[in-house]
């Protein structure tokens, strides 16, 4: 077995075993629903009622749905089964058959997308693609599925997170630099190991190359808390709030767009 075959089967092992669960732990995160929130009301800004929507890593199918529900035709897919079950019994119970596709297919195997259209919007949430060890053969295998003028939003795990350079004070050296790794990071999750990988925006852009433009940045988590300390909002309401309000006064301006837990990036195919 190949390594990046066996990076991708460790990755989907870790959430389909937390499949049946996920819901639970995300809609219960302050911190992950707030930034999901920000996710959708930015996506949804550059996209239109009728288009056709590509979701990779779909999880649970949270955003399926409610992009479907918000006017757009999602192809949703995943390598984890676990997760696409769940993305099923969602479309099931809420009567979006003819809004949302499923498929199981890796993000290293784009070119098994089976909608038989293309696609004017491609979404990817929360850092699934940072299980990616070949960025470059994913935007490969992804531009034949976009149309011109199609746009990309992908939210990965940025490379350099405040909050977590702060642990080496602490003393968490390893812990504190582990992002700047060039040969990613070990992660877990119930109980299975994978690598992840942490891509810069500049590093993204230039993965799509000259037939792409940037549009824009917006870090999530650069004064704000990241989605591990689920506990803040609570703990520190006040504090909490005047974070946010500095947060999301300047999370789209250089260099705090690129700082942070998370950051969104979106692109527009131009040729």
């Amino acid at each position: 077995m190949s390594h990046v075959k066996e990076q991708e089967n460790s990755a989907s092992d870790a959430f389909n075993a937390q499949s049946s669960k996920f819901d639970a732990i995300t809609t219960s995160n302050p911190m992950e629903v707030l930034y999901r929130d920000i996710v959708r009301k930015h996506v949804l800004s550059f996209a239109s009622r009728g288009q056709n929507m590509l979701e990779l890593n779909c999880g649970t199918g949270l955003d399926a749905v409610f992009f479907a529900e918000n006017g757009l035709i999602i192809h949703a897919t995943d390598n984890a089964d676990g997760m696409l079950e769940q993305t099923v019994l969602k479309i099931k119970s809420k009567n979006l058959e003819n809004k949302i596709s499923t498929q199981k297919c890796s993000f290293n195997e784009l070119d098994k997308i089976n909608a038989g259209k293309q696609f004017d919007q491609v979404f990817s949430n929360f850092g699934g693609l940072n299980c990616a060890e070949d960025m470059h053969q994913v935007v490969k295998q992804l531009d034949p599925l976009l149309n011109k003028k199609a746009m990309v939003h992908f939210v990965l795990i940025a490379p350099v997170c405040l909050w977590e350079l702060a642990a080496a004070f602490k003393g968490r050296f390893k812990y504190a630099i582990r992002r700047l790794s060039k040969k990613g990071a070990h992660s877990h999750l119930e109980g299975h190991y994978f690598t992840t990988y942490y891509y810069s925006a500049s590093y993204i852009k230039k993965s799509f190359g000259q037939n792409y433009e940037m549009l824009q940045i917006r870090s999530l988590g650069c004064f704000l808390p990241p989605t591990f300390k689920e506990h803040f909002p609570k703990k520190w309401p006040n504090l909490f709030g005047f974070l946010k309000k500095i947060e999301l006064s300047v999370n789209t301006l250089w260099p705090f767009n690129r700082i942070g837990d998370l950051y969104i990036i979106t692109l527009k195919k131009t040729a």
